[in-house]
């Protein structure tokens, strides 16, 4: 957190990776004082906070969202992607569902992880992303190369490869 909060102007907000045992072995009062104390330090800095939360027992993300004053969360479910789309878009349902009854239903993201690398359980191929996405938002939804420098050979790969391929085949209309 050090380390991100000493870059200045280089990056406009933080996400704090938010699961493991730590997180599953204390309660929900541990889970906010804690997100709070980087939300406070992050928005201190003039930055956008968020959490990235995977949680090991049912939590409600738009309960802790709000209560930490962090700006939005990115819900990691993408383990119901891996199983169908139709879990994943119940999921991301039941999250939404819980933003919106507060208020807040443009303060969630939900996270698919496309292959990457060949041993990742959690990962799903672009036909299921666009199945998953389209599950849980009525359309087909693509997310940016976060990891990507504006012109690297990284972000090629990902704009020419099946994603980008996925991509341009939605925009004109063939899925």
């Amino acid at each position: 957190m050090k380390a991100a909060l000493a870059t200045g102007d280089g990056i406009d907000g933080i996400a704090v990776d938010w699961e493991g045992d730590a997180v599953n072995a204390h309660g929900l009062s541990w889970s906010e004082d804690r997100l709070h104390e980087y939300a406070v330090a992050i928005h201190k800095r003039g930055k956008v906070a968020a959490f990235v939360p995977s949680w090991g027992w049912n939590m409600k993300d738009a309960e802790v969202t709000d209560a930490t004053k962090m700006n939005y969360a990115l819900a990691q479910i993408q383990g119901s992607c891996v199983n169908t789309a139709d879990a994943f878009g119940s999921y991301a349902h039941a999250i939404a569902s819980d933003f919106h009854a507060r208020g807040n239903v443009r303060n969630i993201g939900f996270e698919i992880s496309m292959d990457s690398y060949a041993s990742a359980d959690n990962h799903v191929s672009a036909d299921r992303a666009a199945s998953c996405t389209r599950k849980a938002y009525g359309r087909a939804v693509f997310a940016f190369c976060g990891w990507c420098e504006r012109g690297s050979r990284m972000e090629r790969n990902f704009i020419e490869g099946p994603v980008g391929h996925e991509i341009r085949r939605y925009q004109r209309g063939e899925r």
